[in-house]
């Protein structure tokens, strides 16, 4: 069994949902409290074991590796005024994990990031994730989703149930077989869909629970894919 150990975080996006806001500011970057959301999928991403962050990024985006990137002169003032913690805190940040950075190339949805960091990730298996969604657990969804995989061998995707009127806005998938709410079962075979449902591919994914009470309608932005997913992904740009 292949140990996921790379992750690829898309990062590219003009974030023109939050406008004005990130007219200047990455969405990525946008604060929940004292820290940025990409920050909070790192840590998430390093809790599953993840030692390699991989961030397909824009021309607009610098500040998301200066983010992870060491400031000794910043650090160095903290130390000289006392607040040693804090400076040990910053300097942390970017030492969670060996960051690489990619530009993206094409405009192609959520399908060119990942195609963008291919010759990075080799034969491994790897997990995908973005900043859009902020998943609170007692177990990171992400670390959820590896232990899945090293039971099933399989790539994994989660579900969360959408409002039916929104349910374009999202990936959604078709389940494979029936659902029997008297025997809820941790996997269940699925044929992912992409927007308004429409079928761009027909491989069996395996879903990962994530909570008691879960819907078959969208696909929130974290899963494990396989190296063969290129390939797939290649034929559909065609």
């Amino acid at each position: 069994m292949k140990k996921i150990t790379k992750a690829i975080i898309p990062a590219a996006g003009f974030g023109t949902r939050f406008l004005p806001q990130t007219k200047a500011m990455p969405k990525e970057m946008l604060p929940i409290i004292d820290k940025p959301i990409i920050q909070y999928v790192v840590e998430e991403a390093v809790s599953a074991g993840i030692t390699d962050i991989i961030i397909v990024t824009g021309m607009h985006k610098r500040s998301l590796e200066d983010h992870f990137d060491n400031n000794m002169e910043l650090e160095a003032r903290l130390r000289e005024t006392g607040k040693v913690e804090l400076a040990e805190q910053i300097h942390q940040i970017g030492e969670m994990a060996n960051f690489i950075y990619v530009r993206q190339k094409g405009t192609y949805g959520n399908g060119t990031p990942i195609l963008n960091a291919s010759h990075l990730i080799g034969d491994e298996p790897f997990l995908v994730l973005w900043a859009d969604d902020f998943v609170v657990g007692d177990v990171p969804r992400a670390k959820q989703l590896v232990e899945a995989y090293e039971k099933l061998q399989k790539p994994v995707i989660t579900l969360i149930e959408a409002p039916k009127e929104d349910i374009s806005k999202y990936g959604v998938v078709d389940i494979a077989e029936q659902i029997d709410d008297a025997r809820p079962r941790a996997t269940l075979p699925v044929r992912y869909l992409h927007h308004a449902r429409k079928r761009v591919c027909d491989k069996r994914f395996q879903l990962s629970r994530c909570d008691q009470h879960f819907s078959i309608h969208t696909v929130p932005s974290i899963f494990i894919l396989f190296p063969q997913s290129f390939t797939a992904q290649g034929r559909a740009r065609k």
